[in-house]
């Protein structure tokens, strides 16, 4: 932009001798003035979104200043380097071509690449690296691994517990309380729905086989958090000399949905 600079001095024309023909303020004179003042001014800036063109200066903010203040290269380098990233590109959020890994007490990886989407951060305790984590079993991964064959679905076992009399020496997902003939089972995590199939498989005692005593259940008031059995045990010739309702001494059940 232009500075004005005055052409004519008016003030020296007051010391001129009355007759001097340089004593008169020229029209002239006057227009030049104005001329020179409009030509510096339509070269300033706007105040209001200047445009501003050659190389425009401004103070350099001290690092880490987080104001409206205007950010000169000098700002934005010195800002770069307390951010301990020198040699590198920053391309919006990614960093590449770093020299050397960024520690990761200044806040980096201890990597001198941003990993690709979909890659994790993994450590061996002394390392760092990014991986691309294995993709979730599909059905057809845990066929291969039961040696399943066919497009029948797979169903797991959701539940599942071990009695011996009224004591469960073993069970997941499971609670069993057992008064008289009637076995309570309470889900630690509640089921979808109650549409799930309950399998049992009981003796009265851990040796008995079906040729002097045998067994029958029922499975009822099932719901999402639950549900009862009633067993009988039956002894004797043929399984049928004695009626018993107590809690079975050797009962596995599995729920299945």
């Amino acid at each position: 932009m232009a500075n004005y600079l005055k052409a004519t001095d008016f003030a020296a024309k007051d010391a001129l001798i009355s007759g001097d023909p340089n004593k008169i303020v020229k029209g002239t004179e006057i227009n030049d003035e104005f001329d020179a003042i409009q030509t510096a001014v339509n070269s300033k800036a706007n105040i209001a979104s200047p445009a501003l063109t050659g190389t425009p200066t401004a103070p350099t903010a001290a690092t880490e200043t987080n104001t409206t203040q205007i950010a000169t290269t000098a700002f934005v380098k010195a800002q770069q380097g307390a951010m301990a990233i020198t040699g590198g590109t920053i391309t919006g959020t990614s960093i590449s071509g770093l020299p050397s890994a960024l520690e990761i007490a200044s806040g980096g990886t201890g990597l001198t690449e941003v990993g690709t989407d979909g890659q994790v951060l993994t450590s061996t305790g002394t390392d760092i690296a990014w991986e691309t984590p294995e993709p979730g079993y599909t059905d057809d991964d845990v066929k291969d691994a039961l040696n399943a064959t066919g497009d029948a679905p797979i169903y797991a076992c959701r539940a599942w517990a071990r009695l011996d009399g009224s004591t469960a020496i073993g069970a997941g997902n499971m609670s069993v309380s057992i008064s008289g003939g009637t076995c309570t089972v309470t889900f630690t995590t509640a089921m979808p729905d109650a549409n799930y199939s309950v399998v049992v498989s009981p003796s009265i005692n851990s040796t008995a086989i079906m040729g002097n005593s045998g067994c029958s259940y029922a499975v009822y008031n099932q719901t999402t958090t639950g549900f009862q059995i009633y067993g009988r045990g039956y002894t004797g010739s043929n399984n049928t000399s004695y009626e018993y309702g107590g809690g079975y001494t050797n009962m596995g059940i599995a729920v299945y949905r």
